[in-house]
């Protein structure tokens, strides 16, 4: 088929490729540049510690198929392709009632033949001695994880959408109806814009987009430090350079925009989240902010992905619902949508498994809500 994809994030480009390499006919269309959306703003963290087991195979997926993706773009020429990925350990630290969210991490990596250590709060001190541990924390570690920069991971992705004769537009406003009468099929993967686009041909699914915030940091050591999501103090940081990390969480979990919503970080999130840093890490207390920013991410009400066919709309399909985890997922939800593009959808991701439901639903926090 002639399919167009509109949408040229982490997403829309690897559901984009995924379809080419199904041998379909395939553009890209982009209203900005590719990968300009929310996929540059994201924390570009792959952790192996995910909160059910389907998301747990499209994150270990994704994970299995970027080493080939990278050397493909490599060896097309793309040379920003070599910093798409770097593995680094990832921890989960928590104390008190936060411990069996830990145990309930720890045996479904190890369920899934992965290696995953448990420390107590001096063997994690010893193990991390950039960050500080109290009596009573424990810490739960993944040595196979790691960290995908999103802008040379799109850069990795460009180059293989022009080995695979994608055709990419971009800066090309998309009119869906006139889009529809032009392809056999469209791909609707834009994101917070998802909802925008639907709208005119009359479709609402059950999608909301909320925002949340990431600070750089200046710290000594940073490119040294782990992965780490503290579910005590509600963050997570991942090495940025090797003298600063990313600090993350500042989550507002109500609807937004994607036309009016301010993309800088606020200053109430920048000194909270330093704060956490201070307590959390050796050398917090010399930390300074270099920068902060917020994006849009896209709720579903069982904050699992819409893959699949748009009810009631023959030749359109969707993907989205990124709950915070898009770029860790990318690459297998992009083989997901050409699977169901080829009627052989997964029922835990088809749109059309909340029925009639519409876009009123409570948000819920993406990582440690259970």
């Amino acid at each position: 088929m002639r399919i167009a994809v509109v949408g040229g994030g982490a997403l829309g480009a690897s559901a984009a490729l995924a379809l080419a390499g199904r041998n379909h006919e395939v553009e890209l269309l982009e209203r900005g540049t590719l990968g300009c959306g929310a996929s540059a703003k994201a924390a570009g963290i792959l952790s192996s510690f995910a909160w059910n087991d389907a998301d747990y195979r499209l994150i270990a997926q994704t994970r299995g198929a970027l080493g080939e993706t990278i050397a493909l773009a490599l060896a097309a020429g793309e040379r920003a392709a070599r910093g798409a990925w770097r593995s680094a350990p990832s921890l989960v630290v928590g104390s008190g009632a936060n411990l069996p969210k830990l145990d309930q991490l720890q045996e479904r990596v190890e369920r899934h033949t992965e290696e995953c250590e448990r420390l107590d709060w001096r063997a994690a001190a010893a193990a991390f001695p950039g960050l500080s541990f109290r009596p009573g924390d424990e810490a739960i570690v993944a040595q196979e994880d790691g960290v995908i920069e999103a802008g040379d991971f799109l850069a990795a992705l460009r180059a293989r959408l022009e080995q695979e004769s994608v055709t990419v537009r971009e800066n090309h406003a998309v009119d869906l109806t006139a889009v529809r009468g032009r392809f056999d099929g469209v791909v609707v993967a834009g994101g917070a814009w998802t909802k925008g686009l639907l709208a005119p041909i009359g479709v609402r699914l059950p999608i909301q987009a909320y925002r949340t915030q990431l600070a750089s940091l200046a710290i000594a050591g940073g490119g040294d430090l782990p992965i780490l999501h503290d579910l005590d103090h509600h963050f997570y940081t991942r090495p940025e350079s090797e003298g600063s990390m990313l600090a993350g969480n500042g989550t507002q979990l109500r609807p937004f925009e994607p036309e009016q919503y301010n993309e800088a970080g606020d200053p109430e999130f920048v000194h909270s989240v330093a704060e956490r840093v201070v307590a959390r890490f050796a050398d917090g207390g010399e930390a300074a902010v270099r920068s902060s920013w917020a994006g849009l991410c896209v709720a579903t009400p069982d904050r699992r992905p819409l893959c699949g066919a748009v009810p009631g709309q023959p030749g359109l399909w969707v993907l989205t619902g990124d709950n915070g985890f898009g770029l860790m997922r990318s690459l297998a939800l992009g083989e997901a949508l050409a699977d169901a593009v080829g009627g052989r959808g997964a029922a835990d991701l088809d749109p059309a498994r909340f029925g009639a439901a519409g876009d009123a639903f409570e948000m819920r926090e993406g990582y440690g809500s259970g």
